[in-house]
């Protein structure tokens, strides 16, 4: 099995991640380190619910468990119902901050997307749309809109 294909190894993964960028927020919420370092708050903060929404997107282990863990006791594994709370508490707080993600799909727009890499079609409807988000964007609603965070996007081209 390689590395990639385990699923508790790639759990671990996003929890270390997920760890690291709370205690970044603690820092620059305390006014230690992290703040010397100019990284906003919210960025870390968006940072951390994008961290934690992948490990919670985690497909779940269709490989039985090594012949070893069979003698174990019981163990359910990591429950991870604490930490989608926490997420839904975290996008519900954004939501009432006037904080909405930028579309992931759809035409590229340059004010709200910056297309960090391409990827060839040769269907012609979709050509400056989007393949692959890489980092989710935010923007602040209101009278003037304001983006927050840019989309980090993958878009179709033309072959060459």
């Amino acid at each position: 099995m390689s590395v990639d294909a385990d699923p508790t190894k790639s759990l671990g993964r996003g929890l270390v991640q997920i760890n690291l960028r709370l205690n970044r927020i603690l820092e620059a919420v305390e006014g230690r380190g992290g703040a010397s370092s100019g990284e906003p708050t919210l960025e870390l903060l968006l940072d951390l619910l994008d961290a934690a929404e992948r490990t919670l997107s985690e497909p779940p282990s269709a490989t039985p468990p090594p012949w070893w863990v069979r003698w174990l006791p019981a163990h359910p594994g990591p429950d991870l119902e604490g930490l989608a709370l926490a997420r839904d508490q975290v996008r519900d707080r954004l939501d009432s901050l006037g904080l909405s993600t930028i579309a992931e799909s759809g035409p590229v727009d340059p004010t709200l997307h910056n297309v960090i890499d391409t990827t060839p079609s040769s269907d012609d409807a979709r050509i400056g749309t989007i393949a692959k988000t890489h980092r989710r964007g935010w923007l602040r609603r209101g009278e003037a809109q304001m983006v927050v965070r840019h989309a980090l996007v993958t878009a179709y081209v033309r072959p060459t």
